[in-house]
């Protein structure tokens, strides 16, 4: 009786974990993340992926959507193949796209394989913890949509879609 009740236990964690997200005690809640109208703050990591990397003159003048994930997060992973979707529909518009990690190096290995196993094409950022934190991002997956000014116009704690967001950051130019 004992070994089921430990196992009920595990099983409902396992499934709070896969539908609310990951993270600490605010995993119904992403924390405190940077409202709209903020100004996206720069973008610092260890290394980047699948790329040279990206300054704030590259992001100057496009709709940016950031994605903070993690290897091991579930919902993150469930989460990737809309965010190929919606990168393969808005890329050719001039939308940049960005994937951070707060995994360091010690966990490049893994973070690079869910990078290619999920045919992330756009730049993921790994040991991007202090940009994280300027987001204040608590929780993930966090998704942040940026105007072409560079101001916050919407994040995955707020209603409406990340679609929705990024076509009226589109209409905005």
């Amino acid at each position: 009786m004992r070994r089921s009740t430990s196992l009920i236990a595990w099983l409902a964690l396992v499934t709070a974990m896969f539908t609310a997200g990951c993270g600490g005690p605010h995993t119904a809640m992403h924390g405190h993340l940077l409202p709209p109208g903020s100004e996206l703050p720069a973008i610092q990591a260890e290394g980047w992926i699948n790329s040279e990397g990206l300054s704030a003159q590259d992001l100057r003048d496009h709709v940016v959507v950031i994605d903070v994930w993690a290897y091991w997060c579930g919902p993150c992973r469930a989460a990737m193949p809309e965010m190929v979707a919606a990168y393969e529909k808005y890329h050719t518009a001039g939308v940049q796209f960005i994937g951070l990690t707060a995994e360091g190096g010690d966990k490049l290995e893994e973070t690079q394989k869910v990078v290619a196993n999920s045919h992330l094409a756009y730049p993921n950022a790994f040991g991007a913890q202090d940009t994280i934190r300027a987001l204040g991002v608590e929780a993930i997956p966090s998704v942040f949509v940026v105007g072409k000014d560079g101001r916050i116009i919407w994040h995955s704690d707020q209603p409406g879609t990340m679609e929705e967001a990024i076509e009226s950051a589109l209409e905005r130019s």
